[in-house]
Parts: C-alpha cells; sequence; structure tokens
C-alpha cells in the first residue's frame, strides 16, 4: 500500500507541475506591469505639476502685469493734476488770469484750470449783476472768455497727447515687479487705442466753491450749483456749495465751463465700461457741446514681456481729483474811492448867489455881498456871512470823508456794494475789517481831488491807500477805470450839522451877527467794474456841498 500511494503521489505531481510554469510566469508580468504603470503615473503627474506651476506662473504673470499697469496708472492719475501745464502767453486777455496761477507763476494745469474759468466767469457775473448800469462791459465778457478759453483748449491738447503721459505710467509700473515672466522682464507701453481721455462725473460739483461774495441782488442760476455729491459725505463738506462740472454755464449771454472732481476724492482706478461711456466720442457734452474738454479721467495700455518673447498685457483706467478746494474769486483787483472837491454853495434869502470850494479838513469860509451884484439887497444894508467848514473830516480818515461823523452812515448800500467787491478778492472779508481799513487811511486835506484805493494784501487782508501810498496787486493798473454807468447811492441831508453859519447883516450901518443857517449834503454814486480792466472791480465818487444862507432879515431904505 505504501509503494502504491508514492506510486500515486508521484503521479500527481507530475501531472501538476506543468500547471505551476504559468502561474509563475503570470506573476513576473504583473511586476512589469507595476512599474510601467507606476512609471506612467508618475510621469503625469510630473506633467500635471508642470502644468499647475506653469498655470499659476500664467496667473502670477497676469497678476503681476495688472498690479504694475495699475500702479502706472494711480502714478499718472497723481502726477497729471501738475506736470501736464501750460504756460500763459503774453497776450493781455491771457495775463488776465496770472493771478490764479501759483504765486503769480504763470502756470495752468489741472489743479487751477477750475480757477482761470471762474475768473472769466466772474466777470461775466459781474456784467449781469450790473443791471441797466452795466454799460460798456460786453466787450471784457468776451475777452475774458477768450483768454479762459485759449489757456483750457492748450492744456486740454496736452492731456489728450498720450505722449505727455507715458512717462508718469513707465516710472511706476516699471518699478512693480514682473519676475513670473523673466526675471529681466520690462513694462512697456503699448501705443494707440488703448490711451484715451474720458469726462466723468459729469454734473457734479467742480472744486470751485461758490462764497457768499455775488454781486448785490444778482442770483446765479441754481442749475449751476451743487452741494458735495459723494453717496457719503466728507468731513468738511457740510454747508459747501460748487459749481457744477462738464455743465454749460451760461452767464450774460457767453458759456463757461468746469471740470467736476468730488469733493476729497483720491485719484482712483474706474471700470473699463464707466470710463468708455463717458469720452466725449461715445457722449457728447450738452450743447454747445465743449469739443475741447479738459479730461479728468485716463486710460494707459501696457505690456510686461522678457526680451524678444511673448508677454502678458493689460489696460488700466484712472479718474484723477486734486483734492483742493478753491473760492470762485477774483484774487487781484481794487476798488478805487474819489473825493471830489467840497463845495459850498451860499445863499441869499434861499437864492443860490456864489460857491467855492473848501479843504478836507476844518476851517472857515467867508462870503459878503451888497447891492450891486444882488440887487435884491437894500441899497443901505450888506450882509456877510462866515461859515465853519470841513467839520465832517474831524478825525481825517477815509471812513468818515465817506460815510459822514455826524452820526457816521456805515451801512448805507454804498457801503455794501464796497463790501461786496473786496469779498470778490477776500472771499472772508467782513463789514468791520472793511471799515477798520477805511478808518485806518488818511485823507488829505488839500482843495482837490483825492483817489483811494481797496486792494487785498497777500489775499487775506484789506487795506485801504490814497493814491500816493497805494502798491496794488500784480496785474492791477491805476489808469483803468470801470466799463459800467454811474448810479446813484445813499445820499445823506442835508444836515444842519457839524458845519455851522454865523451871519453878520448890516442894516443903515448898524451890524447884527447871528448864528444862522448852513447844511451838509453828502452825495455818492457808483460805476460797476468787472475787474476785466486793469482789475477795476468798481469806483465810489463821494461829494460833499455845504449850504450856506444869508438872509436880508427884512432891512429897509427910507
Amino acid at each position: 500500500m505504501s509503494w502504491l500511494r508514492r506510486i500515486h503521489r508521484l503521479d500527481r505531481v507530475q501531472q501538476l507541475a506543468p500547471m505551476r510554469r504559468p502561474r509563475q510566469i503570470h506573476r513576473h508580468g504583473r511586476r512589469r506591469g507595476s512599474i510601467a504603470f507606476g512609471a506612467a503615473l508618475a510621469f503625469a503627474l510630473v506633467v500635471l505639476g508642470l502644468g499647475f506651476v506653469a498655470f499659476v506662473m500664467f496667473m502670477g504673470a497676469q497678476n503681476e502685469t495688472r498690479n504694475a499697469i495699475d500702479a502706472g496708472a494711480l502714478n499718472l492719475g497723481r502726477q497729471v493734476l501738475d506736470n501736464v501745464s501750460v504756460q500763459i502767453s503774453s497776450a493781455p486777455e491771457q495775463q488776465f488770469f496770472n493771478d490764479v496761477t501759483q504765486n503769480g507763476n504763470g502756470v495752468v494745469n489741472l489743479r487751477n484750470i477750475n480757477r482761470v474759468w471762474g475768473k472769466a466767469l466772474f466777470v461775466a457775473i459781474n456784467s449781469d449783476g450790473a443791471g441797466q448800469y452795466a454799460g460798456d462791459t460786453t466787450s471784457s465778457v468776451q475777452s475774458a472768455l477768450e483768454g479762459a478759453q485759449e489757456i483750457s483748449d492748450a492744456l486740454s491738447a496736452k492731456l489728450c497727447n498720450a505722449a505727455n503721459l507715458t512717462n508718469f505710467f513707465t516710472r511706476f509700473a516699471d518699478a512693480n515687479s514682473v519676475r513670473m515672466i523673466d526675471t529681466k522682464a520690462q513694462v512697456a507701453v503699448i501705443s494707440g487705442a488703448g490711451w484715451q481721455t474720458s469726462l466723468m462725473d459729469r454734473n457734479d460739483e467742480s472744486n470751485l466753491q461758490i462764497m457768499n461774495n455775488l454781486p448785490i441782488g444778482y442770483n446765479l442760476n441754481q442749475a449751476y450749483q451743487t452741494p458735495c455729491t459723494r453717496s457719503v459725505k466728507p468731513a468738511g463738506s457740510s454747508g459747501m456749495n460748487f459749481l457744477r462740472g462738464y455743465l454749460p454755464l451760461n452767464v450774460a449771454g457767453k458759456t463757461f465751463w468746469q471740470v467736476p472732481f468730488q469733493f476729497d476724492e483720491k485719484p482712483h482706478l474706474v471700470s473699463s465700461s464707466n470710463f468708455s461711456s463717458n469720452t466725449l466720442s461715445a457722449s457728447p457734452l450738452p450743447a454747445p457741446n465743449w469739443t475741447t474738454a479738459v479730461p479728468n479721467a485716463f486710460s494707459v495700455h501696457g505690456q510686461a514681456s522678457k526680451s524678444g518673447g511673448a508677454g502678458e498685457q493689460a489696460k488700466s483706467f484712472v479718474q484723477t481729483n486734486p483734492r483742493q478746494v478753491f473760492p470762485l474769486q477774483f484774487p487781484n483787483g481794487y476798488v478805487r474811492i474819489v473825493l471830489k472837491q467840497n463845495t459850498i454853495q451860499w445863499h441869499i434869502d434861499a437864492i443860490p448867489v456864489d460857491s467855492s470850494t473848501y479843504e478836507f479838513s476844518a476851517g472857515n469860509d467867508a462870503f459878503s455881498g451888497d447891492g450891486v451884484p444882488y440887487p435884491f439887497i437894500p441899497i443901505c444894508a450888506s450882509g456877510s456871512g462866515d461859515c465853519s467848514v470841513g467839520n465832517e473830516y474831524v478825525p481825517q480818515t477815509l471812513l468818515f470823508a465817506i460815510c459822514g461823523n455826524s452820526p457816521p452812515n456805515m451801512t448805507g448800500d454804498f457801503m455794501n456794494y464796497i463790501l461786496q467787491r473786496c469779498k470778490e478778492m477776500v472771499p472772508n472779508c467782513t463789514m468791520t475789517q472793511l471799515q477798520t481799513a477805511l478808518a485806518a487811511c488818511p485823507i488829505s486835506s488839500d482843495d482837490s481831488d483825492q483817489s483811494f484805493y481797496v486792494y487785498p494784501v497777500n489775499g487775506t487782508t484789506i487795506v485801504a491807500m490814497p493814491d500816493n501810498m497805494a502798491q496794488l496787486p500784480s496785474g492791477c493798473d491805476k489808469s483803468q477805470g470801470p466799463e459800467g454807468q454811474s448810479q446813484g447811492m445813499a445820499t445823506d441831508g442835508p444836515s444842519p450839522i457839524p458845519n455851522t453859519n454865523t451871519e453878520t447883516w448890516t442894516c443903515e450901518g448898524v451890524p447884527t451877527d447871528i448864528p444862522w443857517i448852513s447844511t451838509l449834503t453828502i452825495e455818492r454814486s457808483w460805476k460797476p467794474g468787472t475787474g476785466y480792466q486793469g482789475g477795476c472791480l468798481g469806483e465810489l465818487t463821494v461829494h460833499h456841498t455845504t449850504d450856506a444862507e444869508v438872509d436880508t432879515l427884512g432891512c429897509s431904505c427910507p
């Protein structure tokens, strides 16, 4: 049995042996497949990894390019305010605007272009506000408008020329890293249609504030005015009122403009759609269309690439803002005050008989008459008068010369007219400050016409000076006068004080001295000026007349 079992086992071994080899061969194939699969998987992961790295680099390069282009655009938005400018020419209509440039340097840029337009507008407002007394102001309005338009057009042409802007762009764009493209990659300008200008925030506020300094009784169209338009009002904007930008401002039959700059808004990036929809070609301004409008927004187009290779490009859009507010103002100008020679008019029995002049100081004026020149005086009588005049000039200051001192009329319309013109020059000037300046100005006692000038010093203080002491601001000319027609202002009197008269009447050889009648009348007239002619904003003329009486007192001859 044991022998048979061994044979049986041997037969099974021989039968099973051929089946084991294929199993061994199959095991070796699986090992080779696993290696191939692993290699393929590793290769795929490497490719995916490299692709991911490439994608990350691509996205990073795009972000770096975008950041660099945005940085260049923002720098342009800041630099364009002051560093793209025009110099006003020697033409009189342009020299008129020298006082609204920084320190009178004659440079006009985006920061102060609204001041140029604003001063031209003020000429028109002064003309319009003069009403029936406007006189020959039309030519001044036209000249001021032409000067502003010439300066504005020149600035617009520079701002719309990309060649004047690219340096501001590349200066900051190059400073930003674009290493994900290449360690030596640089940002370059792509010239062409990507560099455009736009007119944004239409009808919003400009950086010119309307102050309480417009001509008396004049109302500027409310549609031309606006408070701060920002949705969240910045601190300090409360109560402020501005001219609107990119809206035609029609005054005195002429059109003036402003560039909008929202109050205290920083230069900032804007969307492509908002920018594009506000270009002049896409949306003209209201009639009469400002075809040479000064822009307040700019687009840039640049590319970051390695030398000789492809790269990333991007566009960016920026709106600028000087963040500086100026008053609607006439910085350099003056008001002339003329004291005409004083007149004393003598009367006999209320009939004017003789007149002469007296000095601008306290003194006496004498008159005598007899029956020869004045036949209504009886032949046996004679009359004379001795009038104390010039007492209204105590103290001898311009304030009392204008207002009188018995008591002084310091609240009449003539003072308000002078104050309004002072506010055009120094917007926060007060009546007290004006009166102080006039009270500090001496007058001469000479028996002749005298001229005085009221004008600003350092743009902050109003002073009044006699002609021989006045040093008018730059651009002002004493020889020029107001263009308007004379209109009467408040007349004071006749008042029985402060001048007095003593009459001496001799009847049949008997003299009689008695206090008698004298009255003082102060007449005033105003000529409005636009300020365009030599800076003259107006002229106040003052004339004092003392009427003195001599009566016959009923003397009759035998």
